[in-house]
């Protein structure tokens, strides 16, 4: 029987009553991205690691040949950085082509469910698929906690900060092949008449007797989502005011430890009233509480959330410039650096609230 295409990026048809896929032009170009950031890499992980080596076997090595193979190894990171952002991109194209192909899969979630329980192979598609999702962020976190750094090492010159850079792009090269090669374990392992029984994440919720879409939202979700900014721009903006303190001391460490510690109570209270209070609101669905649908039907909404982590990443990304990038020649430097972040921290979480109210208020 000819094929049916359904979409740009699927093709299928029927055999024996069942729906199997038979190409995905989304898969390919996912895949083409994760070999590619593979082979970069691997190749980082090799420069990194051998670099380091001989920087601790002769801590006296010419100093132009160090240079060189830092910045080569720079380069590598912004490939993996590059390569991995546009896979993770593909891949949610890759998931949502895959919603029609499932009559049990009502939305992206439902896909991410697929092969749940099965025995074999299949059974990991799940595990795979969500290690895939949480890997990719960590590889653009790592990946700037590594440019800070050599940003800081790069002004001062500090042959103490050499190590640590070398680390930190050691730790980027490893969390990129990592990622890639989940990415591509499940991009591979065939998914034909598998079904997709979980549906849509609401469904657990509708099912339940006598539940209402207000029991689903917590009352003091909404307080606690902007009490979280708040805290969040009033830990930060006195870092900022006071660009002239350019030393790092123990206030300045225990300063830096309150906003990570802010910060990762507010991504999770932020995620949490995004899933649960946004996203029945903005799309207008009660029982619906889909971060995928939520990103996917109204943009403006992931734009919020790009900016909330954004500004997580900044806070961390102000951390490891504090703590790491302080040497005996560096303090200031380090302390610049890590205020430097943190005023894009407290640009990103306004304009996080700011946008995901006005939508709400919209709608």
């Amino acid at each position: 029987m000819p094929p049916t295409v359904l979409s740009p990026g699927n093709t299928e048809w029927q055999e024996g009553g069942k729906r199997k896929v038979a190409l995905n032009g989304y898969v390919i170009l996912d895949a083409f991205f994760s070999l590619l950031a593979l082979g970069a890499a691997v190749i980082a992980v090799a420069l990194a690691a051998s670099t380091l080596f001989h920087l601790r076997l002769d801590p006296a090595s010419n100093a132009t040949w160090m240079e060189d193979r830092v910045y080569l190894a720079i380069q590598l990171t912004y490939a993996v950085l590059g390569l991995t952002l546009a896979s993770w991109a593909t891949l949610y194209l890759v998931l949502d082509d895959f919603v029609p192909l499932w009559p049990g899969a009502m939305c992206i979630y439902g896909v991410t469910q697929i092969g749940e329980g099965n025995p074999g192979v299949t059974g990991w598609l799940p595990t795979l698929v969500l290690l895939a999702q949480v890997a990719k962020p960590l590889v653009a976190f790592a990946a700037g906690a590594a440019l800070a750094l050599y940003r800081i090492y790069r002004q001062a010159g500090a042959s103490q900060l050499l190590p640590r850079v070398l680390g930190a792009l050691l730790v980027v090269a490893l969390l990129g092949t990592a990622a890639s090669a989940t990415e591509l374990a499940y991009l591979s392992i065939p998914k034909r008449d598998i079904p997709a029984e979980s549906g849509c994440c609401s469904a657990a919720a509708v099912s339940r007797e006598g539940l209402s879409p207000a029991s689903l939202q917590p009352e003091w979700l909404t307080p606690a989502y902007y009490a979280c900014h708040v805290l969040m721009v009033s830990l930060l903006w006195p870092c900022v005011r006071r660009r002239a303190e350019r030393t790092a001391n123990r206030v300045f460490d225990m300063r830096l430890l309150a906003t990570l510690a802010a910060a990762a109570t507010t991504l999770v209270v932020a995620g949490w009233f995004a899933i649960d209070v946004a996203a029945p609101a903005l799309l207008h669905l009660p029982y619906h509480h889909c971060a995928y649908d939520l990103v996917a039907d109204v943009p403006e909404s992931g734009v919020a959330l790009g900016l909330l982590l954004w500004g997580t990443f900044c806070v961390g990304w102000s951390c490891v410039a504090g703590w790491l990038g302080r040497s005996a020649s560096t303090a200031g430097l380090a302390a610049t650096e890590a205020s430097h972040w943190q005023s894009w921290a407290v640009v990103a979480y306004l304009g996080s609230a700011a946008m995901l109210s006005v939508e709400l208020w919209l709608a």
